[in-house]
This record gives structure tokens, sequence and C-alpha cells, in this order.
């Protein structure tokens, strides 16, 4: 039997890159955070656009609602109350090491009548979010698409150093 020896020269570059890549796979929260924030703008946009992440409007205030907000000295827009302190300020969009933690503050309770509705309140979704809170998932829209599509080309570019 005839035994042949092969020695391969240079691995130790290509092995330094392969353990590189897999130290920056292991921490994507650079991107993380940057998606987080392109979120949170879909996010911040619900409020100033009175509709859903996907485009469907909030249903109007009842006229009730709307003298009491008024009497108040309240904005007559939906869910909009008590500004930084409020819904609106109370979202969180925090980049983690592998992903993306979406949530409300824990001075905003009520928050999730307001994303899911009640068979009081009308569903006035402000996270970029659908399906039942057990199991939340991204919305399916153009702009939530863009920022997904984005955070692609933005974690090769950073664990491979690959230019856009």
């Amino acid at each position: 039997m005839t035994v042949v020896r092969v020695r391969v020269r240079g691995l130790d570059e290509a092995l330094k890159y392969v353990r590189d890549a897999k130290a920056k796979l292991d921490n994507l929260e650079p991107v993380m955070r940057v998606a987080a924030e392109k979120l949170k703008s879909i996010s911040d946009a619900t409020f100033r656009t009175q509709s859903a992440p996907d485009g469907t409007e909030w249903a109007p205030l009842k006229p009730a609602t709307l003298k009491q907000k008024e009497r108040l000295g309240f904005s007559p827009l939906r869910l909009v109350r008590h500004g930084a302190r409020g819904l609106q300020g109370g979202t969180t969009f925090e980049g983690r090491r592998n992903g993306i933690r979406i949530g409300t503050s824990p001075l905003t309770p009520y928050a999730a009548y307001h994303q899911d509705g009640t068979s009081r309140i009308p569903r006035t979704a402000f996270l970029p979010l659908e399906g039942p809170a057990n199991a939340r998932r991204l919305m399916q829209t153009p702009a939530v698409a863009k920022v997904i599509a984005e955070l692609a080309v933005d974690i090769r570019r950073f664990v491979f150093g690959e230019r856009r």
C-alpha cells in the first residue's frame, strides 16, 4: 500500500478568517442595533400617520373621547396622550447579539390592548408585529422587507468585510 502525504501551506490565514467570521456571527449586536432603529422609525411613523405599519388606518376616536381629550388638554390624535412617558415613548427596539427584541415599557401595560384590539377597543397596531401574543412575527410590509434586506447585506458586510 502506498501512502501519499500532502502538506498544505497557508491554511493559517484561511483558518483565522473563518475564526474571525464565527466570532462576528456570535455577536451581531452592532448590525442588529441599526436594524432595530429602522424598525423603531416604522413604529414611530404610526403615531404621526395614525395608521398601522401595514397602512391600515386606525379607527377614529369617538366624539366623547375627543371631547374628554380636549378638556384635559391632550392631543386629539389616537394613542397620543403622554408623549415620551406614553405609549410611543414606551416602545423598545433593542438590538441584541442574535436578534432584535421589540416590546413596550412596563409603564404601558395597556399596549397589547391597542396592538391587538379587544371587544371594546379597536385594533390600533403601532408595532410592526402580527400574530398572537405568544407567537409574534414581523409584519410583511414593504418597509419591513426593506429593513430585512438591508440587514442581510449589513450582516454579510459585518462578518465578511464585503462592501454594499
